[in-house]
């Protein structure tokens, strides 16, 4: 037997080889997407050490900023793997909102500006009384709204969620709560069943929440408002996410990085006026509408038209 008849003898068949080959590959190209993540990820952590080793005064309170998270498994797992690492090593307080179904990011906004108007009017009318004697509260009592914390959407969901309920609160004043139901002192009205009792309340609640809000620029606010700021995020759900899914298995690394880079401007602070044609595109591409979905949840992902008089007060995280 000669030598090369041994050593054929000796190698695996054809298809152990297409085997060990592909495997060996994947392996590979897996391993090497995981060194080169933990140094993206270490490069974000040595650039976010600038903000956490500032020195601060006993006074000072550290920035925050409000998250808002779309309802979907693709935008918990980034939060947790790209996006929170960078806010932790930035020393960066944030407040997470993750709604269960499209509508709540809007409603939450809009229901914070309209505190934050009812603030500013409640500070208007108290008159302020000088105290030697009383110690500082200004760090205990903080207001529930601050034009200082920013607004961050994580996906093209959310972001156009917060440009909607900006609009409405900014345009629009907080509607009147809708009457109570009069009190009816009949004894046949006792004795109805409980499927006419559900039926009476559920037109009663319908009737109440129907009200259309009006929009006038002559309700925008005299305070900034706050900034605002766009992170990506891309649906991988279903089967037409598989695609990119299976991409991002060897490809982590460029998501950590692009990720990571749009927290890092939300970390620094650092603004710029609000474009008011490009901005509200954000994601665009980007934009997932489940046919499941009720036509009231369809129409608040829709592209948002944001006016000229309030596109000049709002400011974009760079």
């Amino acid at each position: 037997m000669t030598v090369m008849a041994s050593i054929r003898s000796r190698l695996p068949s054809r298809n152990w080889s297409i085997f060990l080959g592909t495997t060996s590959l994947l392996t590979v190209a897996g391993c090497y997407d995981k060194y080169e993540l933990r140094k993206v990820r270490q490069e974000l952590d040595d650039r976010a050490a600038v903000l956490r080793n500032e020195v601060m005064q006993p006074k000072d309170i550290a920035r925050k900023i409000r998250v808002f998270v779309a309802p979907t498994h693709w935008g918990r797992y980034w939060f947790k793997e790209y996006i929170k690492p960078v806010f932790d090593s930035a020393a960066l307080d944030y407040e997470i909102c993750e709604p269960k179904v499209s509508g709540q990011v809007r409603d939450t906004v809009r229901e914070l500006l309209w505190t934050g108007k009812d603030e500013q009017r409640a500070r208007d009318q108290q008159r302020y009384r000088y105290d030697p004697h009383a110690p500082p509260a200004f760090i205990l009592d903080r207001p529930k709204f601050d034009s200082g914390e920013g607004l961050v959407a994580v996906g093209p969901n959310a972001w156009r969620e917060v440009l909607r309920g900006l609009r409405d609160r900014c345009l629009a004043e907080r509607p009147p709560p809708p009457p109570p139901p009069p009190a009816t002192l009949e004894l046949d009205a006792a004795t109805t069943t409980d499927g006419e009792k559900k039926t009476d309340e559920k037109k009663e609640k319908d009737k109440g929440v129907a009200a259309p809000l009006e929009y006038s620029g002559a309700n925008l606010p005299s305070f900034p408002l706050p900034p605002v700021g766009f992170i990506s995020g891309r649906n991988q759900s279903g089967w037409t996410g598989f695609p990119r899914r299976i991409y991002g298995w060897f490809n982590e690394r460029h998501t950590a990085r692009e990720i990571g880079e749009e927290a890092l401007r939300v970390a620094f602070g650092r603004v710029r006026p609000f474009e008011r044609v490009a901005d509200p595109a954000l994601g665009a591409a980007d934009i997932y509408v489940h046919d499941d979905w009720e036509d009231v949840h369809k129409e608040i992902v829709k592209e948002v038209e944001v006016e000229p008089w309030l596109a000049e007060k709002l400011w974009v995280y760079e």
